[in-house]
């Protein structure tokens, strides 16, 4: 589970990779537990950036996502923070500029997809 997930996101990051500017994304596996943690951040060539913190395990689901503007202004947030007890999907959920929103349990692979979407097409990359 958590090899495959690690897979997913190396797939995801090369097919990000022509729009990443920079990237610090980190990975710990503690030796003898089955857990992944991903942080770090990445700036894409628009400026945009998509600070991250995931632990990856078969018992845990715990995440943040967060994706800004080159003027560090929210576009999206995906996190598990269990503070937003009024959405259907608690304890996930999705921040945008509109507010909280229900979201089903994301992950780091499907956040860099819907980024790369979006940058696709605001650079008008194909």
């Amino acid at each position: 589970m958590i090899d495959r997930h690690l897979s997913d996101v190396e797939a995801a990051l090369k097919a990000l990779r022509p729009l990443i500017a920079h990237d610090t994304l980190a990975i710990e596996r503690p030796e003898g537990i089955p857990l992944a943690y991903l942080t770090g951040r990445i700036t894409f060539m628009d400026g945009s950036q998509l600070a991250i913190a995931e632990i990856v395990s078969p018992s845990i689901k715990a995440y943040r996502f967060h994706y800004m503007d080159r003027h560090h202004h929210l576009i999206a947030r995906w996190d598990s923070a269990p503070h937003h007890r009024h959405v259907r999907t608690f304890p996930f959920h999705q921040h945008t500029p509109e507010g909280v929103t229900d979201s089903p349990a994301a992950n780091l692979p499907e956040v860099l997809r819907i980024i790369h979407d979006r940058l696709i097409r605001s650079l008008g990359t194909v």
